[in-house]
């Protein structure tokens, strides 16, 4: 990583425009054959639980979808665990928010991840530690703040993704457990 200290307002500028390109209608017209409209978000609290944009299907049903945009084509996904490290405030990939569907775009070549968003927090929590030690953590320093997220090549998330999702009843852990019941959250940053 470069010693280059992202500022948010330039980022959040960026994202205004990155919103307004033209190849978005496409890329949810493609996903979503039912398309019939899509939004931008303006409310703060929809952004915050990471909806950017809604898409609604011509039966009237809505999607919730968080758009991430590069500036660069990359070889992976950046999956942001901590949105501020030093106030242990979670990133996107950390919480559920009301996100349905995760809109991954590298600008350059427009080439768009439409991710289940349940399916990819599930990824996550099942292969964190793992994905960590593999591929490094990345501290983007910003103003004010650092942002901390894990560089999983594009391949190892969609694997990951594709999993089936198989249940089965929890056990009680006992005291002295190596089972374990770790919460995200409490990992240090």
């Amino acid at each position: 990583m470069s010693g280059e200290l992202h500022n948010f307002g330039d980022s959040l500028q960026a994202s205004k425009v990155d919103a307004l390109a033209p190849y978005w209608e496409r890329i949810y017209r493609h996903h979503f054959p039912a398309f019939a409209s899509m939004a931008i978000v303006g409310d703060r609290g929809m952004q915050t639980d990471h909806v950017d944009r809604l898409i609604t299907m011509a039966n009237g049903h809505t999607v919730h979808v968080e758009e991430k945009v590069r500036s660069r084509d990359y070889p992976d996904f950046f999956l942001e665990y901590w949105s501020d490290a030093e106030q242990r405030r979670p990133g996107w990939i950390a919480e559920d928010g009301r996100t349905d569907f995760l809109a991954y775009v590298f600008a350059p070549s427009q080439q768009c991840h439409m991710l289940a968003f349940p399916a990819l927090r599930r990824a996550w929590i099942s292969n964190r530690y793992e994905w960590r030690t593999r591929f490094g953590a990345r501290r983007v320093p910003n103003a004010g703040y650092t942002t901390v997220g894990c560089p999983v090549p594009i391949s190892i998330v969609l694997a990951a993704v594709a999993q089936p999702f198989n249940f089965a009843e929890p056990r009680v852990a006992q005291p002295g457990d190596e089972y374990g019941f770790d919460v995200f959250i409490e990992d240090k940053p």
